[in-house]
């Protein structure tokens, strides 16, 4: 079994309305890029346009290695994106570990390596627009778990969880993946490798139907939190279940379409050989 694992960031600036000019950009990818090297946390970088991403090596936090990650940055966004790993023994207990490890350094990342590079370029000689000052910022792990067993799996989950389907041309064809949203973070199990499109699919709506509102909704109260609410969760939850073909998921519900399925195909078996005896 393996898991990956990204950190979605989202920037709450000054003014939100604000749009960065390509050579203010360029000032705050190389002031982070600079931070990642003073910390020894640089190994590389690629040009992903329009994100700028940067490679930091292994780390160890709470006792847990984090594989190498990839820190995507464009002007909202922040991605950190922890490589596939192995799980030995499906040991899904571990999984809240790597969940937490995995938080506790992006926001080490976010307030040391975002926040303050951007920040920090508000007092310089070459300063970029005040209004992109950083005030807040939010966070959300989505965890992929990938070549897992239905059987093994479907024991564990509680019942907030849903079936999502991968697209396809073929409708009998397309594969149904299961997801489960919490505030902690939202968990994607499949019984092999999961499609690009479809993990677009999910961080855009995380994105779109998460944090963005939940962003919205602290500029209206004046209350600003990094903890997730089941309001902002039941508008993610909703958008998945309208647009990427979801439906509760229930043991009973699947036993019993199996219990169909088996009935219907033995009525065909003793039709077709009723049919033969008859000639």
């Amino acid at each position: 079994m393996k898991y990956e694992c990204y950190v979605l960031g989202l920037l709450k600036f000054k003014n939100d309305e604000i749009v960065f000019k390509e050579n203010e950009l360029k000032k705050i990818k190389n002031a982070i890029e600079d931070k990642l090297k003073d910390y020894g946390w640089l190994s590389g970088s690629l040009e992903d346009s329009p994100f700028k991403t940067w490679l930091i090596p292994e780390r160890k936090v709470n006792g847990i290695r984090l594989p190498q990650a990839k820190l995507h940055y464009y002007h909202h966004r922040v991605i950190i994106h922890f490589a596939d790993t192995t799980l030995i023994n499906s040991d899904f207990s571990y999984l809240r570990k790597v969940r937490d490890a995995a938080v506790k350094l992006s926001e080490k990342i976010m307030n040391q390596m975002i926040k303050d590079s951007i920040n920090s370029l508000l007092q310089d000689n070459e300063k970029i627009n005040p209004d992109g000052e950083v005030e807040f910022y939010y966070m959300y792990p989505l965890i992929l778990v990938k070549n897992v067993k239905p059987c093994s799996f479907f024991e564990q989950i509680s019942s907030l969880a849903f079936e999502i389907v991968e697209p396809f041309l073929f409708r009998p064809f397309r594969r149904k993946l299961i997801a489960r949203i919490s505030i902690p973070c939202m968990t994607v199990y499949s019984n092999r490798d999961i499609k690009e499109r479809l993990i677009i699919d999910i961080i855009n709506a995380v994105y779109q139907y998460c944090l963005y509102e939940k962003k919205i909704e602290d500029i209206k109260n004046g209350n600003f939190s990094t903890k997730l609410s089941e309001h902002n969760l039941i508008k993610l939850w909703e958008h998945m279940l309208q647009t990427m073909g979801g439906k509760f998921y229930d043991n009973s519900i699947i036993k019993l379409s199996k219990l169909a399925f088996a009935v219907s195909l033995l009525a065909i078996i003793l039709t077709v050989f009723k049919l033969l005896l008859g000639k």
